[in-house]
């Protein structure tokens, strides 16, 4: 029970209704201790480029359940951290613009953000 919370019941024993009142719970020490008991060191995730290389490896060889499926598995999946799959949707945007993408990114970089040329 939380402090300032109540609950009632009929006691049996007694024959009559008992409420207890959150001051009887826990003290806020107990259930700080009890949490820090679940805590524990975590490891240290692996650098980007171990992550996109286990990344590769499976796409090279998939599981045998997925094997001649080639959409199965992580078929959507560029990259394992927010900022490699951020990097590569970048990257494959430009490589879909192509020049003329390039052309008018650099023209707004020059223009503070707009594109002055229209």
């Amino acid at each position: 029970m939380t402090k300032g919370s109540h609950i009632a019941f009929f006691d049996l024993n007694v024959g009559d209704w008992v409420t207890v009142v959150g001051q009887k719970a826990a003290k806020a020490g107990v259930a700080a201790a009890r949490a820090s008991m679940f805590d524990h060191a975590k490891a240290a995730r692996p650098g980007d480029d171990v992550l996109l290389g286990a990344l590769r490896a499976y796409r090279k060889s998939p599981p045998a359940t997925f094997k001649g499926d080639r959409e199965a598995g992580l078929k959507h999946l560029r990259g394992i951290t927010r900022a490699s799959r951020y990097q590569i949707a970048g990257e494959t945007l430009a490589r879909q613009l192509g020049a003329h993408g390039k052309k008018n990114a650099k023209a707004k970089t020059a223009a503070g953000g707009k594109n002055r040329s229209r």
